[in-house]
């Protein structure tokens, strides 16, 4: 699964569109192939704020400004 959102940077103020791939679990039997999109920023996941909150960081990549949002999700990523 594949989630999709925008940031707006905290320097440089570009409008930067994210996509971020949920990790599948071996567990789950069925492994889903996914193709990831050329045009986005992929952050990553630094932790867990409450049930429904995470901390998402990326660079921007117009001026290497460190970008930090929370991302409310329902389901556990």
């Amino acid at each position: 699964m594949i989630l999709y959102g925008n940031h707006t940077c905290t320097k440089c103020n570009s409008f930067n569109e994210w996509a971020y791939l949920v990790p599948q679990k071996l567990s789950n039997g069925n492994l889903v192939a996914t193709t990831l999109p050329k045009d986005k920023i992929f952050p990553r996941k630094s932790r867990r704020l409450s049930e429904t909150e995470y901390e998402m960081s990326y660079r921007c990549p117009k001026c290497d400004e460190l970008n930090k949002f929370t991302y409310v999700s329902d389901t556990y990523l």
